[in-house]
């Protein structure tokens, strides 16, 4: 990706983390730091679904969020 886009992304997740603290560290552990779900759960004491959730919620607002930038573009 360019590093326009990268810029884009990480101001996203810099917008979900203000928004949303648990749901924006989940996304940048799970994508950013390559953490597995198991792992991102068992470290917050909460089931691998849960987690999961989480992270599908993060992908969604952030893909709302991208989408609003790229039909600009």
């Amino acid at each position: 990706i360019t590093d326009d886009t990268a810029m884009l992304v990480d101001a996203a997740i810099a917008r979900l983390i203000a928004r949303n603290q648990q749901m924006g560290d989940f996304i940048w552990w799970y994508f950013g730091s390559k953490w597995t779900m198991v792992r991102i759960a068992e470290t917050h004491k909460m089931s691998e679904r849960s987690a999961r959730e989480i992270i599908r919620q993060g992908v969604a607002w952030l893909d709302g969020a991208l989408g609003n930038f790229c039909e600009a573009a």
